[in-house]
């Protein structure tokens, strides 16, 4: 029999389920509007759509800076007045400014921070904007706002970190720094990527003094974090060998290249760095007994010319002869190099050296300007001279194009060991024919090579005892310093001689006039050049900066002294025997006129030595102005012959 009663419940029931609302959003507004008598504004649908839109827009406020002026608002509100009184403060607020970097540590507000940094939160949602902002930081020195970007970027922020840590090793020359950032980013949330480690091993290998134990423990730490991990690939092995070689203790790296690593194999870069570390080995036993381990590795498939390169660098570098002779066998052994004068071991067998046959190699690797200048450095450290300049002819016959700067200067410091009683002028002519026939551009260091080759010509005696050879020499030598280091004087208008020129030129003239040969013209000559310099201002005190080095200061002071000698050594040529003023009447004109110079002369003398008081006081003020005033003006009349009466009363 029907329930009728649970029926009726049912069908209320679906009626009841049935009347849920459907259809536009009117139809609710008027259903609403019948239940409860209230004209609804906005549907339940709406309400929703509304609030997401709200949150998306806040969201989307969040990401973008304050104007600058509000934020000044803030900060004077927060943190620059005490008293909410007091007139507002203004600083220079942007990316741009150096002033509002410490607010970025006070403050929370990513806002505050966007508008400091001069970015917002979208461009912080691309990793390579980011590099872009921290580029552009770098170029104007602005690291720690640099470093706030990456900072912020979190995930993102990879390739800006890779950016700072090379600009804090190549630009700032600061590797502990970038160590530190590298150890802080992982605190940060900021990954590494695939070039991270590379860039940090490689600029660190390329910093120009010895890196310190604490960063090779740092970097070694973190090769064997990698080695644990299996993460330590190829190129990183290699960077990490070229970092650890920049170290004068080679454990480190010997300990590195005995490891095996998986997946990781000893390629012929890997055996160049290992070979340039040797020559931090003290000991030549030790060296001798390494080295040789490390060439019974080496296997013919790891064989090129750079390898090989660097197996005689190796040699040449430990700075003794019988290496550097060993030196020049292997380059003739590996190279296609023909040396008139084969040179033989002192102890033959110091250490192994492989023939080619051992590594399957049929025919020697061909020359280059690398070689031939290694081979010529080779045979000055090792005293075969001859041996370097008639290998030097050879290629300049043969192949003059492969000459370069570095070959030119090993020459020149050949001769100057070769012949030191004639090596000024053939070094002279070799400087002639680098520019005259090779076309090669000099160099400081070039310049350098010839003044150690006159201050060495000059200490033989062939030269000082003889008259005619040190007038040659101080014209030649005088003629070529102000033609290649001179400085051009808009006062004399022609080129004069600098600071560094004098430092040698003393030193020769000192050599030279040993027994008192060195002729009246030159010696004239000299002097008249000197008080051209002094003319010029190259000895002026505002040249000196204050808190120069002592080192710097003493340079000075030498040459100030130096030139005093010069004086003292010119006065003699002036000496008057048995003289006192009441004689001065009765003298001739011409006589008269000597002794006036001859006065000129000694107070001009008595004047720098004045100076050099003051100079080693460091009492600048004191030489400013008058005296160096006078100095110049007694110059001139020296130069000029000018010697007037008033200079017997004149002090």
């Amino acid at each position: 029999m029907l329930n009728f009663r649970r029926f009726s419940v049912l069908v209320k029931r679906d009626i009841h389920h049935s009347s849920v609302r459907a259809g536009n959003q009117l139809k609710e507004k008027l259903h609403y509007f019948k239940t409860h008598n209230v004209v609804l504004r906005k549907t339940a649908k709406q309400l929703v759509k509304l609030q997401e839109q709200k949150n998306r827009d806040i969201k989307k406020l969040h990401k973008t800076p304050y104007s600058k002026q509000h934020a000044l608002h803030i900060l004077n509100k927060k943190y620059l007045n005490s008293s909410p009184d007091a007139d507002p403060i203004k600083i220079d607020i942007g990316p741009a400014s150096n002033e509002d970097v410490q607010y970025m540590t006070m403050t929370k507000d990513k806002r505050m921070m966007y508008t400091i940094l001069g970015i917002s939160g979208e461009q912080l949602r691309d990793a390579k904007l980011v590099n872009d902002v921290v580029t552009r930081f770098l170029r104007r020195s602005q690291v720690e706002k640099a470093i706030w970007v990456v900072r912020l970027a979190k995930q993102r922020g990879a390739s800006g970190l890779n950016s700072i840590i090379k600009y804090y090793i190549k630009d700032m020359n600061q590797p502990l720094s970038a160590i530190k950032l590298y150890n802080w980013s992982k605190k940060w949330g900021i990954p590494t990527n695939e070039y991270t480690y590379t860039i940090l091993f490689s600029e660190l290998s390329q910093v120009p003094q010895p890196l310190s134990k604490k960063i090779i423990d740092s970097i070694s730490n973190i090769v064997e974090r990698k080695i644990e991990k299996n993460e330590l690939n190829q190129i990183e092995y290699n960077a990490a060998l070229s970092t650890l070689c920049n170290h004068d203790n080679v454990t480190p790296l010997l300990k590195l290249f005995e490891t095996k690593i998986p997946g990781v194999y000893k390629e012929p870069q890997s055996y160049t760095w290992i070979l340039k570390a040797l020559s931090n080995i003290d000991s030549d036993e030790l060296f001798v007994d390494v080295f040789d381990s490390v060439i019974s590795e080496i296997k013919g498939k790891h064989i090129d010319s750079k390898l090989l390169y660097e197996i005689c660098n190796t040699l040449n570098k430990r700075n003794n002869l019988e290496f550097s002779r060993t030196s020049m066998i292997a380059i003739q052994r590996y190279f296609n190099v023909t040396i008139a004068e084969k040179p033989e071991l002192i102890h033959s067998g110091i250490v192994h050296l492989p023939e080619l046959a051992d590594w399957k190699i049929g025919k020697r690797f061909p020359l280059n300007r690398h070689i031939y200048s290694l081979f010529l450095d080779a045979c000055l450290n090792s005293g075969n001279y001859q041996t370097g300049i008639r290998s030097f002819e050879e290629i300049a016959k043969k192949n003059p194009l492969m000459i370069d700067l570095a070959m030119c200067h090993n020459l020149l410091s050949i001769v100057i060991q070769k012949e030191p009683k004639n090596c000024a002028f053939k070094c002279l002519d070799i400087f002639k024919m680098m520019e005259e026939k090779l076309n090669i551009k000099i160099s400081k260091h070039t310049i350098v090579l010839i003044n150690k080759s006159f201050v060495r010509q000059s200490l033989k005696a062939k030269s000082y005892y003889n008259a005619e050879i040190i007038e040659n020499m101080m014209n030649a030598y005088l003629d070529f310093l102000k033609t290649n280091d001179g400085v051009y004087s808009n006062l004399y208008k022609s080129r004069i001689l600098g600071k560094k020129s004098w430092k040698f030129l003393f030193v020769v003239i000192k050599n030279l006039n040993k027994t008192g040969e060195i002729p009246t013209k030159i010696l004239e000559s000299v002097v008249h050049e000197y008080m051209k310099s002094i003319n010029s201002g190259i000895f002026d005190v505002i040249n000196l900066k204050e808190g120069q080095t002592k080192d710097l200061i003493s340079e000075d002071v030498y040459i100030s002294l130096e030139g005093i000698r010069l004086i003292k050594l010119y006065l003699e040529l002036f000496s008057i025997d048995n003289f006192n003023d009441s004689k001065l009447a009765d003298m001739s004109e011409e006589s008269k006129r000597d002794f006036l110079f001859r006065r000129l002369l000694l107070r001009y003398k008595n004047k720098l030595v004045e100076r050099v008081d003051y100079l080693e006081k460091g009492e600048f003020d004191k030489i400013k102005g008058e005296m160096e005033y006078i100095i110049k003006k007694w110059s001139t009349m020296i130069l000029k012959n000018e010697i007037p009466n008033t200079i017997i009363n004149e002090k």
